[in-house]
């Protein structure tokens, strides 16, 4: 997924966060894949809050039901 960030303008070459020793468990910073979707969203210019979508049984949900920007990749 990230080469939908490759040309448009995010910044690279960044650690973000920190985990233990021997690299299992985040420590700092945790990010998940809602957060990543929603960095694509946002780069994309796509409100995932705020875009519903129907579900099977016929109610609208939003696209990202959770998750947050990461504010470092963007540009």
């Amino acid at each position: 997924m990230s080469i939908l960030f490759a040309g448009g303008g995010a910044r690279g070459g960044q650690v973000i966060g920190a985990t233990n020793k021997r690299g299992e468990h985040p420590i700092r910073r945790q990010i998940g894949p809602w957060d990543f979707i929603a960095t694509i969203c946002q780069h994309l210019g796509i409100d995932a809050k705020g875009v519903t979508v129907p579900h099977p049984t016929g109610r609208l949900v939003p696209i990202l039901p959770e998750g947050e920007p990461i504010r470092e990749l963007l540009a």
